[in-house]
């Protein structure tokens, strides 16, 4: 939605830009909040969970900046940067796994991989992003209401999806081991990957 928007000729970029990093950290926040409470709650039991989870709630705000500084590149026609991106993030992640495994680091390890990665995913594309587009937050705040209200049926949408495939992950949690849920996870992110090869075609 923000791609398109940026897109359009006379459109006052940096204000539809700053409407989109508030209206997306706004969002992230209340997310994180949220996660937060479900991690203390649903695993009250389990203290190593419990950690995971707050290791893992940077995140939440980190993805939704990149989210936004994505649609920047989008517009511009630019999604080959984006695709950069998206590769020397996996490339750093794999990295820090064969670390990871060389060394037999605890999941821990792990979760504050992925919240390393994100943010310096996050820094390397608001570096980039300044050379199109320089954001002006306190200018967008009079577009977030309009923007977020274009945007809800999408957001809708997005969160049904991810609490769809998310959920049952979930349910293994609640019910197994920390081991089940490890090897779950894999079995669905094999499974995913397989199913994603035709639309990549």
């Amino acid at each position: 939605l923000l791609s398109r928007e940026l897109a359009k000729p006379d459109t006052e970029t940096a204000e539809l830009f700053g409407a989109g990093v508030v209206g997306a950290s706004l969002v992230a926040l209340v997310l994180t909040a949220i996660a937060a409470a479900v991690g203390v709650i649903a695993f009250s039991g389990r203290p190593e969970t419990r950690l995971l989870v707050c290791l893992l709630l940077p995140t939440i705000p980190l993805t939704a900046l990149f989210a936004v500084i994505s649609a920047v590149f989008i517009a511009r026609s630019r999604n080959d940067i984006r695709a950069i991106f998206d590769v020397l993030s996996s490339a750093l992640v794999l990295a820090g796994v064969f670390i990871i495994i060389s060394h037999h680091a605890s999941m821990g390890a792990y979760a504050v991989l992925q919240s390393g990665a994100a943010a310096v995913m996050a820094l390397l594309a608001m570096a980039t992003v300044s050379f199109y587009y320089r954001a002006s937050p306190r200018r967008g705040i009079r577009r977030v209401v309009a923007t977020a209200r274009s945007a809800v049926p999408l957001g809708i949408s997005q969160v049904l999806n991810v609490i769809y495939w998310q959920l049952d992950t979930l349910l293994v949690a609640a019910f197994l081991s920390t081991a089940m849920v490890a090897w779950f996870g894999l079995a669905s992110q094999i499974a995913g990957f397989f199913g994603a090869i035709p639309g990549m075609v």
